[in-house]
């Protein structure tokens, strides 16, 4: 079974955003790694490797000449059980090669594609260091990266969702589903737009298609969003660590609502009590809004 497992984000200075993330969700950090391509600090959840980037030359991201200075959602990982056959069915099912990142010999390898509207996503056998599915610790090399899970008592926080802004939500719900065996939960339509609702089983993936002009908005990596233990806490929390309220979305009294903030640098994430629907810890009643998976 497929798993998204990873999300990564473009941030301005990554001991901050480390700090933000630690501090308010309780992830924690698993180390640091300097590359050609760029820096990261890896944060995980003990399920979700949270990757916080800064870019730098030509190589390695979708940013032309311009990589730094680059703020928000990058893209996502799925780890998988065969590396050969799943990058058949992704070119069977129009997806394309885009490079690859680590040793493959060492255990900390993810090729990369993009799906058919140019969406980057990664998929690994090895995972991602802080989380439950990872298969190869650290090779020496890499001994600098802490392989053990956060304490669960700890977190705050938990990464259950992650949204994609697409263009066409029939066809890139049949390329998720046909290629990493993710399950359609159903629609959602609402005046900002309209979503499919996928999952792994343990997260929530949100294909999205906002209600403006194509040539407003690029398809990609968009948000991700933490299942927390109280609404108030979390957004003090996060007013404390320096992030601000964006908007709020859904009905409180129906359960299927989530809050959206932006962090210190503007990256965009939603906290919700009750979760999201196809996760284990979702608590709420399905709304009317949503409708039946097809």
């Amino acid at each position: 079974m497929a798993r998204l497992r990873h999300f990564a984000v473009c941030v301005g200075d990554l001991d901050k955003a480390a700090k933000f993330y630690g501090d308010v969700f309780g992830m924690k950090r698993h180390g640091r790694e300097d590359l050609s391509i760029g820096s990261a600090i890896y944060m995980g959840d003990g399920t979700i490797n949270l990757a916080l980037l800064n870019f730098k030359g030509d190589k390695g991201h979708d940013f032309g000449d311009k990589p730094e200075g680059q703020i928000g959602a990058n893209h996502f990982g799925i780890q998988v059980e065969n590396m050969k056959e799943t990058q058949a069915l992704i070119e069977k099912h129009g997806g394309t090669f885009f490079f690859d990142l680590g040793d493959e010999r060492k255990g900390n390898f993810e090729r990369k594609f993009k799906d058919p509207e140019g969406i980057i996503f990664d998929i690994s056998e090895n995972g991602w260091v802080g989380t439950d599915g990872r298969k190869i610790k650290a090779d020496p090399a890499h001994a600098f990266l802490d392989e053990e899970l956060v304490p669960q008592d700890r977190l705050k926080g938990r990464i259950k969702h992650m949204a994609l802004f697409v263009r066409d939500l029939e066809k890139q719900a049949a390329f998720y589903q046909t290629v990493f065996g993710l399950k359609h939960l159903g629609y959602d339509h609402q005046p900002m737009g309209s979503a499919v609702y996928l999952t792994d089983g343990t997260t929530n993936l949100a294909l999205i298609c906002p209600s403006m002009p194509a040539d407003k908005y690029k398809p990609g990596a968009n948000h991700c969003g933490f299942q927390v233990a109280d609404l108030q806490e979390a957004e003090a929390n996060i007013a404390q660590a320096g992030g601000s309220f964006f908007f709020d979305f859904g009905d409180a009294k129906h359960g299927n609502f989530e809050k959206k903030f932006k962090d210190h640098d503007g990256v965009v994430f939603d906290i919700s009590k009750h979760g999201w629907v196809g996760t284990p810890t979702y608590t709420a009643k399905s709304t009317a809004a949503m409708e039946p998976a097809k």
